[in-house]
C-alpha cells in the first residue's frame, strides 16, 4: 500500500465513507481501465456511497418500524378489491398525504388485507425518509399507560411525535393534521363472508379505539 493510498483510506475512514473506503481499489482500477475523468471519477465514488447509505436507512428503517411482514404496494392483488380506486393508491404511494398532515383510514372487515396496505404505504414512506411505526390502537394505548405510570409521558409523546407515519386509526400525525377522511372500505373476499361486521359497527369500533387512546393519554397526564 503506498504512502497516498494509506492517506486515502484515513480520510474516507475519517470522514465516515465506510462503503466508499472498503470498494475503493476496484474503483480506482475501473477508473484507470475506462480512463474517467476527475469529475465522473468522483461522481462514481459519491453516487457509490450515497446509495450505500440510502440503503442502509431503510434496512434499519424496516427494522425499527415493527412490521409483522414486509410487503409492498405492486404485492397488493387489485383485482380482488375492485373497490379500491387505483388513483387514491398512487397518490396515497406519493406520501404527500404525511408533509400534508392528511390522515389515511382504511376501513373494512377482517381479511381484506388492510394490514397489507397499512404495511405497503409505510414501506414507501421509509423509501422516501419518513420514520414510521406499526402500532396496534391497543400497543399505543399501552406504550402511553406506561409511559404515565414511569412518569415518561411527555418523553413518550415526544417520541411519538418525531414519527411521521403511525399505524390507522392509531393517532393523528401531529396536532394540526386534518379530521380522518374514511375510505371507501375494500370488498371482502368470498372466504371471509361470514365475518363481516357492519359498516356502522367496524367504524363504531375505529372510533372507540382513538377514544381510548385520548383517554390514556389524560389519565397518564392526571397520574403525571
Amino acid at each position: 500500500m503506498t504512502p497516498s493510498h494509506e492517506r486515502l483510506m484515513a480520510h474516507l475512514t475519517r470522514l465516515k465513507l465506510v462503503h466508499v473506503r472498503d470498494i475503493l481499489d476496484p474503483l480506482l482500477e475501473d477508473a484507470a481501465k475506462r480512463e474517467l475523468s476527475y469529475a465522473n471519477f468522483l461522481d462514481g465514488v459519491l453516487r457509490a456511497e450515497v446509495q450505500s447509505k440510502q440503503d442502509k436507512r431503510i434496512r434499519m428503517g424496516r427494522l425499527i418500524a415493527h412490521f409483522p411482514f414486509q410487503r409492498a404496494l405492486e404485492q397488493f392483488d387489485c383485482a380482488a378489491q375492485p373497490s379500491i380506486d387505483p388513483k387514491m393508491g398512487r397518490e396515497i404511494s406519493t406520501c404527500r398525504f404525511i408533509d400534508n398532515a392528511e390522515n389515511v383510514m382504511l376501513l373494512g372487515p377482517p381479511g381484506v388485507d388492510k394490514t397489507h396496505l397499512a404495511v405497503a404505504i409505510r414501506l414507501r414512506a421509509i423509501e422516501a425518509g419518513y420514520s414510521t411505526l406499526f402500532v396496534t390502537a391497543a400497543g399505543l394505548i399501552a406504550q402511553l399507560e406506561k409511559a404515565g405510570r414511569e412518569n415518561r409521558l411527555d418523553e413518550e409523546l415526544k417520541r411519538q411525535q418525531g414519527l411521521r407515519a403511525v399505524a390507522p386509526g392509531a393517532r393523528r400525525r401531529h396536532a394540526r393534521g386534518r379530521n380522518p377522511q374514511p375510505r371507501a372500505p375494500p370488498q371482502q373476499h368470498p372466504e371471509h363472508q361470514k365475518r363481516e361486521l357492519p359498516p356502522a359497527r367496524e367504524a363504531q369500533g375505529r372510533a372507540d379505539q382513538v377514544h381510548r387512546v385520548a383517554g390514556a393519554v389524560k389519565r397518564a397526564r392526571e397520574r403525571s
